[in-house]
């Protein structure tokens, strides 16, 4: 019987069903990644330090072989980049959320049918403003020196809804003689 241990780096869990297997046995492998994170790898090592098995896949299962002796497997996640922040009145998001340094990156920002979009805000993980448009759809570069961006987006209702209430309730006073 051998011993099976797992080492994490990232926002992640990772675990194995079986950790004291005997030779033959089948073990399964579970790795599943923390919100705003993902799986880059797993890997599994034997006593040597020599790679059994690598994979990307979530829920990974093999058979145990008692030559591997004491055996490690490492779940390496990664988190996103950027990360978008968007209130009541619409939705936004990135084409991607963990781009390259250099790599250009598509933000669309797509207001409900009542509102409209007022405010794009971008910060690097310094708190540095990173600048763009107050457009619905637009691209930017991203860098490395950015680090983790955070983009926050605001929605509000358009003009003629706002005033929709106000509207309706001096037609209201006016038909009950106020």
């Amino acid at each position: 019987m051998s011993n099976i241990y797992v080492n994490v780096i990232g926002q992640g869990t990772a675990y194995v069903d079986n950790p004291t297997p005997n030779n033959g046995d089948i073990i399964t492998i579970y790795a599943y990644a923390s919100p705003g994170a993902q799986l880059l790898n797993l890997i599994m090592d034997d006593q040597n330090g020599y790679p059994i098995a690598v994979s990307v896949i979530p829920v990974q299962t093999l058979q145990y072989d008692a030559s591997w002796g004491d055996c490690t497997i490492t779940a390496t996640f990664t988190h996103d980049l950027i990360t978008v922040n968007y209130g009541a009145g619409g939705y936004a998001y990135v084409s991607n959320t963990m781009p390259a340094d250099g790599e250009t990156v598509t933000l669309e920002c797509i207001p409900d049918l009542t509102h409209e979009l007022v405010d794009i805000q971008a910060f690097d993980e310094n708190g540095n403003v990173i600048p763009l448009s107050l457009a619905i759809q637009q691209t930017f570069v991203y860098y490395a020196s950015y680090g983790t961006v955070t983009i926050n987006v605001s929605f509000d209702k358009k003009f003629i809804y706002r005033n929709l209430w106000l509207l309706n309730r001096r037609q209201w006073w006016r038909k009950n003689n106020y």
